[in-house]
């Protein structure tokens, strides 16, 4: 696909320094002190995707919210998975029972690291 459709952005302040190229597109939340966080939790509640690599704490972290985000895969991740937050905020695929999830893959990985485009359809798993 290869295109961005994430045209609902958002700023807010970074909570740390993101500069590392490994830090962009990855999952944010919003932290206690209303900063824009990189998810380090299995099935946090991501509000979108970090579009720029702040250099320091409080500068301009731009998040993209949708419909549709390029967001890191954590695996191989399948067409069409169900995909939520890993542990160091990349995309990986959700099915267990109470899992969050953000999102649908319309595109694969094949490995940690690659980019997918995900189409933002928040829920949560039921048993």
């Amino acid at each position: 696909m290869s295109t961005d459709y994430a045209e609902n952005k958002i700023t807010m302040k970074a909570a740390a320094d993101y500069s590392a190229a490994a830090n962009k597109y990855k999952f944010i939340y919003v932290s206690a002190d209303n900063t824009a966080t990189v998810c380090a939790a299995t099935g946090a509640q991501a509000i979108g995707v970090l579009y720029n690599n702040p250099t320091a704490a409080g500068e301009e972290a731009i998040i993209a919210l949708g419909p549709v985000v390029k967001i890191q895969a954590d695996a191989a991740v399948a067409v069409d998975a169900l995909v939520g937050t890993s542990a160091d905020g990349q995309a990986v695929t959700k099915s267990a029972a109470d899992d969050l999830v953000f999102g649908i893959a319309l595109t694969a990985a094949s490995a940690a690291g690659e980019i997918i485009e995900v189409i933002r359809h928040p829920l949560r798993i039921h048993a």
